[in-house]
């Protein structure tokens, strides 16, 4: 977990969970502290278990938009074969960084060659 430049593990939050148990006077305040502690593990598996997914989503997106486009490249129109030593790319007309809800959709990606994507990004 990250906090403006500071970074905490999650055996660092359940270690603080507990100093703070031991330093509180109410129970309650007690109790909370070490429940923080004791939730703060699955909370970020379930965090990282739902970015796997995301990543595997607009993985999935990127294939079919290549299945889609045939394999060609939308720039160029240069068909993939087994001849030519070059990978195709699949962009995000929207930035998924900027439209992160459209980062897994097929109609927002076009299959370029990995050369043409990366002058691409290169340049903008």
């Amino acid at each position: 977990m990250v906090d403006e430049g500071y970074y905490f593990s999650t055996s660092g939050i359940f270690k603080l969970g507990k100093v703070l148990k031991e330093r509180q006077t109410k129970k309650n305040r007690q109790e909370w502290c070490w429940d923080v502690g004791e939730v703060i593990e699955p909370q970020v598996d379930d965090i990282v278990t739902q970015i796997k997914k995301r990543h595997a989503q607009i993985q999935k997106a990127k294939d079919k938009a290549k299945k889609r486009d045939k394999s060609t490249c939308l720039i160029t129109n240069q068909k993939k074969n087994a001849v030519d030593n070059w990978k195709l790319a699949a962009h995000h007309l929207y930035s998924q960084n900027e439209c992160p809800h459209l980062a897994d959709s097929e109609d927002n990606l076009i299959t370029v060659k990995e050369e043409v994507h990366d002058q691409f990004h290169s340049e903008y």
